[in-house]
């Protein structure tokens, strides 16, 4: 029954999207809902009907793109279930100019898999080292030319490094950081201290827990265990063996048409990964379109979410994303990616709170009137059954429309925002 549903999702959303696609004067274009379920009532519209739907139409406009889904996402009929797996071989089998191929660390697929060349990964070092920064347990800061490898033996054991288990030095620094922050930050920890009595006793107590902490690591040999066994897990998540399936010597010959990737590199894991893909696909046809069915990470992935704001002005390129809302951190990297897919063109199924005031800033006070009731009126008509969507484009005279997903255009509201 879902992949019925499923099936009609696809269909009305491309029957809408072909009406709102109709030129590629924007940079990005940002589709964004709440979870990784856009809708569901008498028909279910996910990221992979988004993505295809996209693929097939600016395949129609005869315009170059890779679209990258994430096969592990959260969520019904993803494509690591027999049931999703069938409904995207549904959705896939009549597009023309379009592969589909498979892109991550498994060791079998029933897609021809797709490698990168160590080069693309050293060329977007700096926003891999970033990531790899906020992911190590290890280190603050980890320069570019630290994971700048030429082979792949030497980059499985750089990043098993940099992300396996903290020393005991380092252990340590991290439990009086932890502590710092419990106390309200450094400021009000330093301030806490101007007492004498006071300093002594924390001075006292953090010898003691160093002495404590060098007899855990010392005589513990569970804690040692512990330490070997995570170890361990990290070496073979980054074996040769599993880069080796993710990394080849060649280039792929990328040709004219859609690339649609089906990939498991979209964890925390192996998010860093994707990067080198991306650039690799953007250097070898120019003007191309990536459209992203997912986000990596996206915990400790703002090196992610700016280098993807950066794209279009490094490689002329324009960008789509699918966007669960809900599952992005509120920090200052995912707000301005946020802001940037609203921006120019987007359609909203629905939006993380917190992520609200990114469609209507800069706006008069009657737009947010107007985006405010209709988020209601969107949650109205699901309850009886009918998918609504507001539609943003800047370039159009019209720039916000409520939209039917059944019906077509229902409202139209006209910015009162000095246009571009």
């Amino acid at each position: 029954m879902s992949t019925s549903k499923a099936l009609q999702g696809y269909f009305q959303f491309h029957d809408r999207l072909r009406g709102v696609l109709t030129d590629t004067k924007w940079t990005f274009f940002g589709v964004i809902s709440y979870d990784y379920v856009l809708f569901s009532n008498d028909i279910l519209i996910l990221p992979e009907n988004v993505c295809i739907a996209f693929a097939k139409l600016l395949s129609d406009m005869g315009h170059n793109a890779l679209v990258l889904l994430n096969m592990e996402r959260g969520g019904p009929l993803s494509l690591s279930t027999p049931d999703g797996f069938s409904t995207f071989r549904k959705l896939t089998e009549s597009l023309e100019r379009t592969r589909v191929l498979y892109f991550g660390a498994r060791e079998e697929t029933p897609w021809d898999r797709i490698k990168v060349p160590l080069e693309s990964f050293n060329r977007v070092a700096p926003t891999v080292a970033k990531i790899l920064s906020a992911l190590s347990k290890k280190y603050d800061s980890i320069s570019p030319k630290k994971i700048r490898r030429r082979d792949v033996d030497s980059l499985s054991r750089t990043i098993s490094a940099i992300l396996g288990p903290p020393s005991l030095g380092r252990y340590l620094i991290l439990r009086a950081k932890k502590y710092i922050e419990e106390q309200g930050g450094g400021t009000k920890f330093v301030s806490g201290l101007l007492s004498l009595t006071r300093l002594a006793e924390v001075f006292l107590s953090g010898v003691r827990g160093f002495i404590n902490g060098v007899k855990l690591y010392m005589r513990n040999e569970e804690y040692k265990r512990a330490l070997r066994e995570e170890q361990k897990k990290v070496n073979q998540i980054y074996s040769k063996d599993i880069l080796s399936r993710i990394f080849g010597e060649e280039s792929p010959e990328f040709e004219e048409g859609v690339y649609v990737v089906i990939s498991d590199c979209f964890s925390r894991h192996y998010g860093f990964f994707l990067p080198a893909l991306i650039d690799e696909y953007l250097n070898r046809l120019e003007n191309g379109v990536l459209v992203l069915g997912d986000l990596p990470g996206p915990e400790d992935y703002d090196a992610f979410a700016k280098w993807l704001i950066s794209l279009p002005e490094k490689y002329e390129c324009k960008v789509v994303a699918c966007v669960p809302s809900a599952k992005l951190p509120n920090t200052d990297a995912y707000v301005d990616l946020m802001r940037r897919l609203v921006m120019e063109k987007s359609l909203i199924f629905d939006i993380k709170s917190e992520f609200f005031h990114t469609l209507h800033e800069r706006e008069s006070i009657v737009v947010y009137a107007w985006l405010y009731e209709k988020f209601g009126q969107i949650e109205e008509n699901r309850r009886q059954g009918e998918g609504l969507i507001i539609h943003h484009d800047v370039y159009r005279e019209i720039d916000w429309e409520l939209l039917s997903l059944k019906r077509g255009r229902l409202e139209k509201l006209v910015s009162r925002l000095l246009k571009r």
